[in-house]
């Protein structure tokens, strides 16, 4: 006797090369964690097995070709010891011991009731279709009745049937694959949209109801107006989009969907979108993307905001969130709002308190009139992204605390007053301040922001937020001595070693990005990344600023991209290698109007190399 209850696999292989006599020996198996069983047996000692309760796969074979006598029960036993297996593959030669002389006799009704309870697969390998006798023990294991209550039986050729012909590959004239398991086959249906997936139903009885166990759903209603005609073909009931919906998510099986998108233009009624939401959730969605043409007040089903299994949640709705008095998002890491507008301070501070692991945050274009202060802490956040384009100016304060973020990518024309507070641990950030007109109040909010991600190591900033921040030609404000009060309250980047600019260079920014390069004693490489704009020239103060400030010319690392060998180009790379101190690397990423011209490349090379460098170990690479 074996007891060993916490055995989860177990492999037998037993075969009878000394002997062909049957052994008085038994063995007995209890193992009631079971789950994967492979059992070659030649049937020399017979193997009783019990309490197999939680087996889901089983292998069982035979290592005889033959029996010189009837071994029908000790097949039987193997059998009746994994009656609540669901998946069962078997060679053919197991059924040879059944007696065929008697159909319909007492053998039959001594199959296992494993072939008409929980089964759902069977496998039979080395099957032969050209042969009556394996016919015969087929139908004798499983009726054609008791076939229709599962979902796969799966013969498999005998190998003696694939090598008639080198010519002949296996599977020729075959569907093979059919034969695959669900899991395979569910993972094939995950690389096609949901509507391919659903057509699939009409290849065959064994693909009629696969569908209906996608975890991936992507519903949108721009496909279906391409292929309504196709959908409404195999869906007659499907006369509108959000007809289509309720079949796809009422027929779902009971297994999970792990993504569930909806991307819909036309209006639809909010009792019928709450339905598609609450079915979602009965299914422990994971993701859940929706893009809805809500256009008024909207109360979503509280069954959403208690959703344990939910892990990503995106809301696109252009309407005023309601939420209800009880929220906890267990298990959300990941939110996400396009064009809500936010109902009230209390509620909307509720919701974001009530996200405990949360570690990606998106706002975009949200609307905050009926804000006053909100105050956002997320102790886990990693990663933050807003978006914000108000067109009033608002007396909203949003402060954020997240002392652990990472990540941060801001845009905003600062109509709304944002408090970035505590935010010691970034590492990446990229800051956008566009701007139609400025004002003593815009570029105080502005220093604010800086001043609260002043302790990031790699800043990307665009051409706005420099001229927003330094005051560079920017005629409405009243003095110079106002422009340098301001500009000294810029804030010092004592961890910043990469610095990007995201946006063409051009003569406005020189000063403002030596200021800045002031600001940053750990700088090491600095990036432009689209260039220089077409209609840069020559400029004068570069040479000046450079000379009287060489501080700002300490970092190691320059790249610039969109390099075509202009003059005004390399005038500024002449005062730049003449200036930096311990620059190693200039990398200059050439258009293909240089790089495709060999001589001029040459030349370009020649004159860059001649120019006089403060770093003698300076390696310039044009690539």
């Amino acid at each position: 006797m074996i007891s060993i209850p916490t055995l989860k696999r177990l492999t037998i292989e037993n075969e009878a090369k000394w002997t062909r006599d049957v052994l008085s020996c038994v063995t007995k198996i209890y193992a009631a964690n079971l789950i994967h069983l492979h059992c070659i047996s030649s049937l020399v000692v017979d193997f009783h097995l019990y309490d197999l309760s939680s087996l889901v796969d089983a292998s069982i074979g035979l290592s005889f070709d033959s029996f010189a006598e009837d071994v029908t029960p000790q097949v039987l036993g193997l059998l009746s010891g994994v009656v609540n297996v669901k998946k069962l593959s078997i060679a053919s030669n197991m059924l040879e011991g059944f007696d065929r002389d008697d159909m319909e006799g007492s053998t039959l009704g001594r199959v296992p009731s494993c072939f008409t309870s929980s089964l759902k697969t069977v496998r039979i390998a080395y099957f032969d279709r050209g042969f009556d006798e394996d016919a015969e023990e087929m139908w004798f294991v499983v009726t054609e009745r008791e076939r229709r209550k599962m979902d796969d039986v799966v013969l498999l050729p005998s190998s003696k049937h694939q090598k008639v012909s080198k010519d002949v590959t296996y599977g020729e004239g075959m569907d093979v694959i059919s034969t695959l398991s669900d899991n395979v086959l569910h993972h094939i249906l995950s690389f096609l949209s949901t509507e391919d997936s659903i057509r699939t139903s009409i290849l065959s009885r064994r693909w009629q109801y696969l569908w209906t166990s996608i975890s991936d759903i992507n519903l949108d209603d721009i496909s279906w107006s391409k292929d309504s005609d196709k959908i409404k073909d195999q869906c007659p009931m499907c006369h509108r989009f959000s007809d289509f919906v309720d079949r796809v998510l009422l027929l779902h099986d009971a297994s999970d969907i792990r993504r569930l998108h909806l991307y819909i233009l036309d209006p639809v009624n909010p009792g019928r979108l709450n339905s598609w939401i609450s079915a979602a959730t009965r299914h422990n969605v994971q993701e859940l993307d929706l893009d809805l043409p809500v256009r008024a007040c909207f109360l979503l089903p509280c069954c959403l905001f208690t959703c344990e299994s939910l892990l990503v949640l995106k809301l696109s709705m252009d309407c005023v969130l309601k939420a209800p008095s009880f929220i906890h998002f267990s298990s959300l890491k990941t939110l996400v709002f396009n064009l809500l507008t936010f109902s009230d301070d209390d509620s909307m501070q509720h919701v974001f308190s009530s996200c405990p692991v949360l570690q990606e945050l998106g706002l975009t274009n949200c609307g905050w009139k009926n804000i006053k202060t909100l105050t956002i802490s997320v102790p886990t956040l990693k990663r933050l992204t807003i978006e914000d384009d108000s067109t009033d100016v608002l007396s909203c304060v949003v402060k954020i605390h997240a002392p652990n973020l990472m990540y941060l990518e801001f845009t905003s024309n600062l109509k709304v007053h944002f408090h970035l507070c505590g935010i010691s641990s970034l590492v990446n950030a990229s800051v956008d301040l566009p701007h139609r007109d400025v004002s003593q109040q815009h570029v105080s909010r502005a220093i604010g922001v800086l001043t609260g991600i002043c302790n990031v190591k790699c800043l990307t900033l665009s051409a706005d937020t420099l001229l927003v921040c330094l005051l560079l030609l920017i005629y409405n404000i009243a003095s110079i001595s106002d422009a340098e009060n301001i500009m000294g309250r810029l804030p010092t980047f004592p961890n910043m070693t990469n610095l990007e600019l995201n946006a063409e260079y051009c003569s406005d920014l020189t000063v403002g990005l030596i200021n800045l390069l002031e600001k940053s004693p750990k700088l090491q490489f600095l990036d432009f990344d689209k260039g220089f704009d077409s209609d840069y020239s020559h400029d004068h103060g570069v040479c000046l600023m450079l000379e009287r400030v060489p501080s700002c010319c300490c970092f190691k690392r320059f790249s610039l991209s969109c390099f075509e060998g202009k003059p005004a180009e390399m005038h500024f790379l002449r005062l730049l290698l003449k200036n930096a101190t311990v620059l190693e690397k200039m990398t200059l990423y050439c258009e293909p109007i240089l790089s495709e011209d060999s001589e001029k490349e040459e030349e370009v090379n020649n004159q860059l190399r001649g120019f006089p460098r403060r770093s003698e170990s300076c390696v310039i690479e044009l690539l």
